[in-house]
């Protein structure tokens, strides 16, 4: 689809996206021995209506960035863009 129905005009709304996050609170004591555990990352981000896809983080940036960085394979196959073979225009190149 190039452009929307009521014009042809740009930008055009192809979906959303729901995540997540939640705070994990701080490093239980049982996980502070590092000969067992690693870090503990304090944020998770959740995507939303889709189970088991959720990726953890110092910060809530980097949960969120994890999550879509590491999961890129499930927005392309609910999302999938039609410019994929061609410019931002839509055309071929």
């Amino acid at each position: 689809m190039h452009g929307d129905d009521r014009g042809g005009g740009w930008p055009v709304d192809i979906g959303e996206v729901g995540i997540r996050v939640l705070d994990r609170g701080p490093e239980p004591d049982h996980h502070k021995d590092r000969r067992l555990f690693a870090p503990w990352h304090r944020y998770q981000a959740r995507l939303a209506g889709v189970t088991g896809v959720r990726a953890i983080g110092w910060s809530v940036f980097e949960a969120v960035y994890s999550l879509v960085a590491n999961h890129r394979r499930v927005f392309d196959e609910r999302w999938p863009s039609d410019f994929d073979a061609g410019g931002c225009d839509g055309h071929a190149r």
